[in-house]
């Protein structure tokens, strides 16, 4: 009986080891699966906020190349506005001089805007 039972709890023995080595198996291999999937997903990610970054870049520097053109055509309207301004001026400081020498007919020192200096 002794043999008997002690073959008994050997074969015993063997099925829980094997139970527990398929188990062992089992959960390594999913953790390996994990494993793998948590690291594709990590590299998908990154490639993806890559791809964003480069797109970012890139409104970024189409915004710039706007803005200077954007730049450019208002500084070109304030320049022809100024260059107006200026035509506006000399027009007036020619009639103002005009009409200093119509007051004064033409003989001495004309004041610009009838102020003597």
């Amino acid at each position: 009986m002794d043999i008997t039972h002690a073959e008994h709890v050997e074969k015993e023995l063997n099925i829980l080891i094997t139970r527990r080595d398929a188990q062992r198996r089992k959960d390594e291999g999913e953790r390996a699966a994990e494993a793998l999937y948590l690291q594709s997903v990590r590299a998908y990610n990154a490639a993806h906020e890559l791809a964003r970054l480069y797109e970012w870049r890139s409104f970024e520097l189409t915004m710039a190349r706007r803005a200077e053109k954007n730049a450019a055509k208002i500084a070109t309207k304030r320049r022809a506005r100024a260059a107006e301004l200026m035509e506006e001026i000399e027009r007036r400081t020619a009639q103002a001089h005009a009409l200093e020498q119509a007051k004064t007919g033409g003989a001495g020192e004309a004041t610009l805007w009838g102020v003597d200096a």
